[in-house]
C-alpha cells in the first residue's frame, strides 16, 4: 500500500473539502454522525445535524450530496480493499493525514505494517478461537485491524 503522505486526498476527503463554510474537522465530524445515524436509522439525529447546514437550493448543490458521496467513496475503497486482500484504516487516513495539516487536530497512528508486524508476534497457530486482545492505546482500531487475517 502506498504511503499516504505521499498520496493524493482520500476521495472521500476529496468530497468532504466541497463543503465550504465549515473548517475540515467540523465536517469530517457531521460526517462520522450522519453516517452513524443513516446506518442507525436515527432520522431525528440525522435531522439535527443537516439543520446546521440550512435547506436546499434551486440549481446549487447542497452538503448531503457530498456527504452521500463521501460515504460512497469509502465504500468503493472499501470494496478494493477487499478484491486485494488489504485492511486498511480509512477513517484513520483521512483524520491523520488532515491532522497534519493543522497542529491542534494532529494524531499519528502506528503505521499498519509495524501494527501487522505486532500481531504476528501475538497471533499463531496456538492461540485460542476466543483469544482477547489488549490494545490499551487502540486509537482507530489499527492493531485489532491487523490481527483479523491472524485467527486461528
Amino acid at each position: 500500500m502506498p504511503d499516504w503522505r505521499m498520496a493524493a486526498p482520500h476521495p472521500a476527503t476529496q468530497e468532504l473539502r466541497k463543503i465550504a463554510g465549515e473548517r475540515f474537522f467540523r465536517v469530517f465530524d457531521d460526517w462520522l454522525e450522519l453516517a452513524l445515524a443513516a446506518y442507525a436509522r436515527e432520522e431525528d439525529r440525522y435531522m439535527e445535524v443537516m439543520r446546521r447546514y440550512g435547506p436546499r437550493e434551486a440549481g446549487k448543490e447542497h452538503p448531503a450530496d457530498h456527504f452521500a458521496h463521501a460515504l460512497g467513496a469509502i465504500q468503493l475503497e472499501m470494496h478494493k480493499d477487499n478484491e486485494t486482500g488489504e485492511l486498511r484504516d480509512h477513517l484513520g487516513e483521512i483524520y491523520e493525514a488532515e491532522g497534519s495539516n493543522e497542529r491542534a487536530m494532529s494524531q499519528y497512528f502506528s503505521p499498519m505494517p509495524l501494527c501487522r508486524m505486532m500481531a504476528s508476534m501475538l497471533i499463531d497457530d496456538t492461540t485460542p478461537e476466543r483469544a482477547s486482545i489488549a490494545d490499551p492505546a487502540c486509537g482507530s482500531g489499527r492493531m485489532l485491524m491487523a490481527c483479523i487475517p491472524l485467527r486461528p
